[in-house]
């Protein structure tokens, strides 16, 4: 049997994923392929002037540039999700994870990409 990345792909969530959770920490993540900056940003108009406020940003959950790493047990092998929406952690929070807690993950897509519904159980 090939073991899982240590990485959890979004996609895994779609049919539910069960994990124990084992923290949560702050990290800037790698640019992607085509410069891509994953991390938390505000989005800037002409000029530079903030169009619109990115709520963890503002609230000091992150800093600009900056994502959580949601770490699991995935069975024996720890692996992680990096995510930086406010959809997932209002989902953590609201589940009020505890480190060695099994939860169920599942996510739900709406008619757009930004359309996204996160259970946690």
């Amino acid at each position: 049997m090939e073991e899982k990345k240590s990485y959890i792909r979004s996609v895994e969530f779609d049919e539910g994923l069960g994990l124990t959770y084992l923290r949560t920490e702050t990290i800037t993540p790698n640019k992607g392929a085509n410069g891509e900056d994953f991390g938390a940003k505000h989005k800037y108009g002409a000029g530079g002037v903030v169009e619109k406020e990115n709520w963890l940003i503002k609230e000091g959950k992150l800093k600009e540039g900056e994502s959580f790493r949601y770490v699991f047990k995935d069975g024996e092998q720890e692996r992680h999700f990096d995510n930086a929406s406010i959809g997932f952690w209002i989902a953590v929070n609201n589940a009020k994870l505890e480190e060695g807690k099994e939860v169920s993950i599942k996510r739900t897509k709406g008619s757009t990409n930004f359309d996204i519904t996160w259970e946690i159980k």
